[in-house]
């Protein structure tokens, strides 16, 4: 094999790019994006960058420096149009065809619309440009409301409130966070926003948003109505899975890949947040999106592509910072039927999460140390005592 295509100029293709050469390829790769921008990581989007006063570096993901001595080549500002598996080739907008031995899509996802009239009148947090529109617009302190509950949505409401903007959000779950933390986890984050002043108004589905003189006006299904100067829809992605589908792959609610990111159509791979992998530990397809997946999936993918191949089975984990706390969730919480907590000294918590008598799960709140341990206790498929794991006077670490 000597030419690779990598078609996503995001965190997943760089990480699997440079794996590609720490697995010794020596052949050519080019990572084709549409951005004119080098890879940059997302997370400090809905955070740091908000909140400077003047705009910050981009956070790169690797500097154009360390691409050339790995001889990796960006293509940025690119628009592929089609896929031809049988061809081997990849087709740009400009016109320009590429060949490949071997394709990687890693085209992510973008920020899924606001299914309500006046969507368009919806800031949205996704890119670089979104994150630049949206910052011009915090720092004037505007009245924001954003729609969902989610973390993109509650980190952005967070890092308004630091700002000084008075903030709403609205959502129809009942619960902050209900996809992805436990009762008891959605409660703990709805209290830190309450207590930082932000209007939760949860069980509310929003109708439209309309103009309304210098402003915006949202209103809502219960009769209710916000009026706001800046709108944020963070109702999670739809993902880019248009090409692969239009070059006959499978695609369910990602791109179909195996074990090894390997799609239905030979020599052509997907990994991050478009594919819907196979996890050996769950003996099912799943999906993900967060920082850690689209690093670990484009690794391991990178990686076997080029004849170095292991069974992707990465641990479930992401983190959030809000109001000062960084949360962190590791390991699987579907079907958790105990919880057990232990406080830290320095006030926070580690919840852990059991299935059966099985530890399968936690989630952390200002609790990095105990994080750190409880993830140990999962890759090592260890399941203590649950009265030891409530004991502060026990170090974690003897568990292990």
């Amino acid at each position: 094999m000597e030419k690779v295509i990598i078609v996503g100029g995001g965190q997943t293709a760089m990480n699997a790019a440079m794996s590609m050469r720490q697995s010794d390829f020596e052949g050519s790769i080019v990572i084709v994006g549409e951005e004119e921008t080098l890879p940059y990581e997302r997370p400090p989007l809905s955070k740091e960058w908000l909140k400077s006063d003047v705009e910050p570096n981009v956070p790169l993901v690797c500097r154009r420096d360390i691409l050339e001595d790995r001889h990796i080549t960006f293509q940025g500002g690119a628009v592929v149009t089609s896929i031809s598996p049988e061809k081997h080739q990849i087709a740009l907008s400009s016109g320009q065809l590429l060949d490949y031995d071997a394709l990687l899509l890693s085209t992510g996802g973008r920020a899924r619309p606001l299914p309500i009239e006046g969507a368009e009148y919806a800031n949205c947090l996704r890119t670089l440009a979104d994150a630049r529109a949206l910052r011009a617009k915090l720092h004037s302190q505007p009245h924001v409301t954003c729609i969902g509950a989610g973390v993109i949505g509650l980190e952005t409401a967070a890092t308004a409130r630091e700002l000084g903007c008075e903030v709403t959000v609205i959502d129809p779950a009942a619960q902050p966070m209900s996809r992805c933390l436990t009762s008891e986890g959605t409660a703990f984050v709805e209290n830190i926003h309450r207590s930082a002043g932000v209007d939760l108004r949860l069980g509310v589905k929003p109708v439209a948003i309309r103009p309304d003189d210098n402003a915006l006006l949202v209103t809502c299904d219960d009769g209710t109505s916000v009026r706001t100067g800046c709108v944020i829809g963070g109702i999670g992605i739809v993902r880019n899975t248009e090409l692969a589908s239009a070059a006959g792959l499978e695609v369910r609610t990602g791109i179909v890949v195996d074990e090894y990111g390997r799609t239905s159509s030979p020599d052509i791979y997907a990994a991050g947040d478009v594919a819907e992998f196979y996890f050996p530990p769950a003996q099912k397809h799943l999906i993900r999106e967060s920082w850690r997946h689209a690093q670990n999936h484009g690794i391991a993918v990178g990686a076997a592509m080029v004849g170095m191949a292991q069974p992707y089975s990465d641990l479930q984990w992401f983190w959030t910072d809000q109001h000062g706390v960084r949360i962190e969730v590791g390991g699987s919480l579907d079907q958790i039927d105990r919880t057990y907590r232990r406080e830290t000294p320095k006030g926070g918590f580690i919840l852990f999460h059991f299935r059966r008598g099985k530890f399968v799960g936690y989630t952390a709140a200002n609790a990095r140390a105990d994080g750190r341990f409880a993830e140990k206790l999962l890759s090592t498929n260890t399941t203590p005592d649950p009265q030891t794991l409530e004991d502060m006077q026990i170090p974690l670490k003897t568990l292990l």
